[in-house]
């Protein structure tokens, strides 16, 4: 079972690790629309909204 580690104001992180881009990074999901975010690096800003409509 996952648990939230963290949050911001725009996404929940999750106790879930990935690689991409070289780097071991958790898992973001989107707060408005709980959908789960790509490579911090390469697929989204995790200090700015995702842009889903809301």
């Amino acid at each position: 079972m996952t648990q939230t580690i963290d949050q911001n104001d725009f996404y929940e992180i999750i106790d879930e690790t990935f690689v991409c881009c070289d780097e071991h990074q958790f898992v973001y999901y989107c707060k408005a629309h709980s959908e789960r975010m790509g490579c911090q690096f390469c697929a989204f800003d995790p200090y700015s909204k995702c842009g889903c409509d809301e």
